[in-house]
């Protein structure tokens, strides 16, 4: 069955662009049309993108709504930035905000990350993720900040970095 966008156009496809002209979305790879504007992308490709930008980090396997919580207070707010990011920065940058450390939590993120359920990490894969994680804390993490931060956090007071 074909779609028509009006009595002149008979591709399934076919649409008007915002300055008149007609094509198909395999022709230009691209079409606005109507007031709303649509971006045509064949396969799909643009609107999986969409849908990844918008998902809560806590869509990623092993990561709950705590991770989701702790991740928007550095600015980490959806699965596509942690991702970009990775999980050792994202990590480091959880430590600098003042979170404790854990062990457990970081090397959840990295499997979660990976698409793998949290307990998969054994082994040499361990070993490695514990020598990356306590070089990680010894440089990102500091006790007295970290008091420091606990403190503003339970009085509402948030500091803004630049």
């Amino acid at each position: 069955m074909e779609q028509s966008n009006g009595p002149e156009h008979t591709h399934p496809r076919s649409c008007r662009t915002p300055t008149g002209e007609t094509g198909t979305a395999a022709d230009t790879g691209t079409l606005f049309y109507g007031l709303r504007q649509h971006l045509i992308v064949t396969g799909g490709g643009y609107r999986a993108k969409l849908r990844a930008m918008s998902e809560p980090v806590s869509s990623i396997r092993n990561l709950g709504p705590a991770f989701q919580e702790s991740f928007a207070k550095v600015g980490i707010h959806t699965a596509e930035q942690l991702r970009d990011l990775g999980a050792d920065a994202a990590y480091e940058m959880l430590l600098r905000s003042g979170h404790r450390p854990h062990f457990i939590g970081y090397y959840v993120l990295v499997m979660g990350l990976q698409g793998r359920p949290w307990n998969d990490c054994k082994g040499a894969e361990k070993k490695a993720l514990r020598v990356k994680f306590d070089a990680m804390k010894a440089r990102a993490f500091d006790p007295v900040d970290a008091e420091f931060e606990r403190l503003m956090d339970q009085i509402g007071i948030r500091t803004l970095e630049s």
